[in-house]
């Protein structure tokens, strides 16, 4: 029996099946909106909110979400490596685990920063993001903290 890694590392950021969803949910939106029994008025009014809606979540949507990697180590905080820089992180609750996608809310350490982390099946190997759902539900308060001394 092999011991098990000390690391595992995840690549972070939105896979390209993802990056379609808000506007197919849109155009479902504003299709719905266009077939309710309602005034012509109403239908132009509730089509722009939907509108002004879509497009402030999408720009907030695409700021926070970016392109790098997660590596989290068996003891102590974990790396996050995205746009040429590194930063010491610790989780900052838990996490919403499904068998497609993770997102981790993760602070700085120095800094204590939040950030959302989001990691996807689609664009890591099977293995380590079974592995990183394991480490996620398995040790949840405990894997990737800083540890206090008593």
């Amino acid at each position: 029996m092999s011991a098990a890694p000390e690391s595992l590392t995840v690549r972070t950021g939105e896979a390209a099946w993802l990056k379609h969803a808000p506007p197919a949910l849109a155009v479902l939106a504003g299709l719905g909106l266009l077939t309710a029994p309602t005034t012509i008025a109403w239908k132009v009014l509730a089509l722009a909110a939907l509108l002004a809606f879509y497009r402030i979540g999408r720009r907030a949507w695409r700021r926070a979400v970016r392109i790098g990697r997660l590596q989290i180590y068996r003891d102590g905080p974990g790396r996050l490596l995205r746009n040429g820089e590194e930063q010491r992180v610790e989780t900052a609750g838990p996490a919403w685990i499904t068998p497609w996608l993770c997102v981790i809310p993760l602070k700085t350490v120095p800094g204590a920063a939040m950030i959302r982390c989001m990691v996807c099946a689609s664009e890591n190997r099977p293995e380590d993001f079974r592995r990183l759902r394991v480490w996620l539900r398995l040790c949840a308060d405990s894997r990737f903290r800083s540890r206090e001394p008593s």
